[in-house]
């Protein structure tokens, strides 16, 4: 584990500095780090698997009690339900031990995941309960930091600047705090001072400070993505965008490359995309960050996204315009071959008036009988091009049709054989089966499902992404889907109507309505969020 630990840090690393300070560079590996970030997440998966096969073979409340704190930590940057789950074990096991640093350490825990959850209420009584001078001097760092965290939060939902201004000033004290318990050789250290400087309006100073933490060898990706978001705010300041993005993009490669789904620097610099007219990239880093949020439970992070809405709204109305574009100029060109169509009829048809006339004219002007079969000749060319611009046209038609006649005939023959020879019980039993009607619908659903899955490839598996993973739907056979998913096949191209969906399908309505209420119950989302989002898989 820690072999690919060290692997990954310096496949990271290693982009960064081949990328320099081309932000375009920068944005390339960002994009292939959202691609890959299912990897890094997996490998945190393990670890925790790790741990929940050391924590079931534990024999003692006391390493249980650790390695839970291990099992806490790897939770609470993935999945916070857990987290909180797990801080509830730590305090269980405290109080049964009675062991009351133990105690402390696991409602700071719990304290903690409750900020994340946007228990801001909750975390407030939880802290008041604590008497700083009772604990020890890492518990203390560890609860200026939560308390530090709420007041965060507390500021960005406050209504007025009155209590904007009261929660900056405790966010303050709560820096002073944390400069004051922890040692000036933490990395961390100047990480709090930095983000104080900014308060001061220091960006400057920053600027110095943190490029010794992004210089030491010794800085993990979580350092390396907090000093490199506290840079993007430094340069924020400045007024440079282009050092703002940049900083941004390594702070968000750093947090995907640790395999956390709570984060801030990746949503905000899709924000500053979509300002500076990159719709696309904007679209997708948003996209990943409301994802990966809601994966975690992540409230606080939701919110935030939550307001980047316009990004989403803007990129896919411009794919939609885009789309609406495309659709007008394939109609136009279908006009004008249309048109061009018409015109060859009515071409043909005039010049085979024409042809009638010369017929009758060949017999009255004798004289001119050479300079008429020139002109006879030519027409004839012209008809012959004409014919074969028919031919082409019928011929199309009537190949769409031809295979279905063919069907019908060749059943007409099967039955008439069977009546001539007396098989009249056969016949029957033919024209009483439903096969043939089975297999033109069949025949029909392989088409839809073709030319469903070629219009929207990634159908079935960002369908499957809404689902829950025990509830994954399974395609027995590539290029086609289920009954469920036509269903909802249908519902992506417009048709919502259970009626509509019935007779398309040849199901009855009450099998439409179940197919629906299958899936709901399978959900990783609410109804409403998947009403909203089923409209747009594929985009």
């Amino acid at each position: 584990m820690k072999e690919i630990l060290i692997v990954l840090s310096l496949f990271f690393l290693s982009s960064i500095m081949a990328a320099g300070g081309n932000l375009d560079s920068i944005l390339i590996v960002l994009d292939k780090t959202i691609k890959e970030r299912h990897l890094y997440v997996l490998d945190r998966e393990k670890r925790i698997e790790i741990l929940m096969n050391k924590i079931n073979q534990s024999t003692t409340d006391e390493n249980r009690f650790k390695l839970y704190g291990n099992l806490f930590n790897e939770y609470k940057k993935i999945q916070l339900t857990s987290a909180l789950e797990v801080a509830n074990k730590r305090i269980n096991i405290a109080k049964k031990l009675k062991n009351k640093d133990f105690e402390n350490e696991a409602m700071l825990n719990l304290a903690e995941i409750m900020v994340g959850l946007g228990m801001n209420h909750e975390v407030h009584m939880l802290l008041s309960d604590f008497k700083i001078s009772s604990i020890s001097k890492t518990q203390k760092i560890y609860y200026f930091h939560i308390c530090h965290s709420l007041n965060i939060l507390n500021e960005k939902n406050a209504l007025t600047e009155e209590r904007k201004s009261y929660y900056n000033k405790l966010i303050f004290q709560y820096k002073d705090s944390l400069l004051d318990n922890v040692s000036p050789l933490e990395p961390s250290y100047i990480l709090i001072k930095s983000g104080k400087q900014l308060m001061e309006g220091k960006a400057k100073e920053v600027i110095t400070s943190i490029s010794e933490v992004i210089g030491a060898k010794e800085t993990n990706e979580r350092t390396l993505a907090h000093a490199a978001f506290l840079l993007s705010e430094a340069y924020n300041s400045l007024g440079d965008d282009f050092l703002q993005k940049k900083f941004l993009a390594i702070s968000a490669i750093a947090d995907l490359h640790s395999g956390t789904k709570e984060y801030i620097s990746l949503g905000k610099l899709g924000h500053l995309l979509f300002k500076t007219g990159d719709i696309s990239r904007a679209y997708e880093y948003t996209k990943c960050s409301m994802e990966d949020a809601i994966q975690c439970n992540a409230r606080h992070r939701a919110l935030e996204f939550y307001e980047m809405l316009p990004i989403i709204i803007s990129s896919y109305d411009t794919k939609m315009n885009s789309e609406k574009e495309n659709l007008s100029k394939a109609l136009l060109l279908a006009l004008v071959l249309f048109c061009i169509l018409i015109v060859a009829l009515i071409y043909i048809y005039l010049q085979l008036k024409k042809l009638s006339k010369a017929r009758e004219l060949i017999h009255q002007i004798n004289q001119d009988l050479n300079s008429t079969n020139n002109d006879l000749k030519k027409l004839n060319n012209k008809l012959s091009e004409a014919n074969i611009i028919k031919e082409e046209y019928i011929g199309f038609v009537f190949n769409l049709c031809i295979q279905y006649i063919d069907n019908i005939e060749n059943y007409r023959i099967n039955i008439n054989k069977k009546l001539r020879t007396g098989k009249v019980a056969e016949a029957l039993k033919v024209t009483d089966s439903g096969n043939l009607a089975v297999d033109e619908l069949n025949d029909f659903f392989a088409n839809f499902d073709l030319v469903f899955l070629n219009i929207f490839p990634n159908f079935i598996f960002q369908f499957n992404g809404l689902l829950k993973k025990d509830e994954q739907i399974i395609i027995k056979k590539e290029g086609t889907l289920t009954p469920e998913l036509r269903v909802f096949a249908l519902i992506r191209l417009g048709i919502v109507d259970s009626d509509k969906i019935a007779k398309f399908l040849h199901y009855s309505v009450q099998t439409v309505y179940n197919y629906k209420l299958k899936i709901r119950s399978k959900l990783l989302i609410s109804k409403e969020e998947f009403n909203l989002t089923i409209h747009e898989i594929g985009n």
